[in-house]
């Protein structure tokens, strides 16, 4: 199940307002315009953050998978992206319909960068994200899973995320919540650091029994 702490409305805040929330344990949420979950947030600290020998390993794998910002709302949207995304998620046991997809991508919402990935001269997946001078919240990805990368894919998206976060001298990427089991996958970067309701935790274990709980 899907946890959080709190819930609050903060429409139209300055981004110094919302780096704030952020660093509160607050993330921006798909469900309203200005919606904010209180979450047990995971985030990387890019100040002096590094690949691991395992980062260097899928970037390998993944070699050839480019990165492009894009901002949002998008220009020239198509209704397969908002397909690859509801197919996406319903592989994962997850509701994300067609409609909210594009209501993201082309509405008035949370999410102002759009995170576009190509391989080989195609397009293979996307990242919507909220992004600020400081901060990069990678929310909501999806991607062509038969693509030569495979599975590869996501954590070789995630990965270039995170470099270009830290080339664009942010300090920190925020990777959505530890809710289930599954979520550990987060805490593979250095420089980890979640939110415990109260304050931010560096122990990777606790964090680990928690969601298997």
């Amino acid at each position: 199940m899907y946890h959080y702490f709190d819930r609050i409305i903060c429409p139209d805040a300055e981004a110094p307002i919302l780096e704030g929330q952020y660093n509160r344990g607050y993330v921006f949420t798909r469900i309203r315009k200005g919606g904010m979950d209180k979450v047990r947030s995971v985030r990387v600290a890019l100040d002096t953050w590094s690949m691991t020998s395992e980062n260097r390993r899928l970037m390998r794998k993944t070699e050839g998978l480019a990165l492009t910002a894009v901002t949002l709302p998008l220009r020239d949207y198509s209704w397969k992206i908002a397909k690859l995304a509801k197919d996406f998620y319903r592989t994962r046991n997850a509701t994300f319909s067609a409609n909210r997809v594009k209501e993201i991508l082309v509405g008035q919402n949370n999410f102002n960068t759009l995170l576009v990935y190509s391989h080989n001269e195609s397009v293979v997946g996307y990242t919507a994200c909220f992004e600020t001078p400081r901060v990069l919240h990678y929310a909501y990805p999806f991607y062509v899973e038969d693509s030569s990368l495979g599975r590869d894919c996501g954590m070789g998206m995630m990965l270039r995320a995170i470099a270009y976060a830290k080339e664009s001298h942010k300090q920190y990427v925020y990777l959505g919540s530890l809710s289930r089991s599954p979520d550990s996958y987060k805490l593979q970067f250095k420089n980890i650091e979640w939110f415990d309701g109260t304050q931010w935790q560096t122990d990777r274990d606790a964090a680990k029994a928690l969601v298997r709980l």
